[in-house]
């Protein structure tokens, strides 16, 4: 049954990546309107962490790094953890791996931090802000 379980997570993961990378790719959120606004920017005028994300990993997929960091740089940091995470819970191989780069408590410390630095309006923080 566990067994089971985890096949199906494991699907619905490779399906739900599947379709979220198709319409990244495909539907790019300087022209779309469906993609949701971030709320937090709308209230507060700053930069959440997650701000330029979907403009960030639709500059991945078409790989464009540079323009995806200027957008997001948290976001091109830390995709080598989310996908050897992916990978740990899709495939149970590289443990040594996923245990040395799951640090949760530092990940939050970097958000946050990320999160003050981009939202100071002087150089050279002024290139962490969300792109246009």
């Amino acid at each position: 049954m566990k067994l089971l379980n985890h096949h199906l997570a494991v699907a619905a993961c490779i399906a739900i990546c599947s379709v979220a990378m198709y319409v990244l790719y495909f539907f790019n959120p300087l022209r779309y309107a469906f993609y949701p606004p971030c709320l937090f920017k709308k209230i507060t005028t700053l930069d959440c962490p997650g701000c330029g994300s979907a403009r960030a990993l639709h500059s991945v997929l078409h790989g464009n790094i540079l323009k995806a960091a200027d957008y997001n740089l948290l976001v091109v940091l830390f995709m080598p953890v989310v996908i050897c995470g992916l990978l740990y819970f899709c495939t149970g191989r590289g443990e040594r791996l996923w245990r040395a780069l799951n640090k949760p408590l530092l990940y939050f410390l970097i958000i946050c931090t990320f999160f003050i630095l981009r939202n100071i309006n002087i150089y050279p923080f002024t290139f962490l802000s969300a792109g246009k």
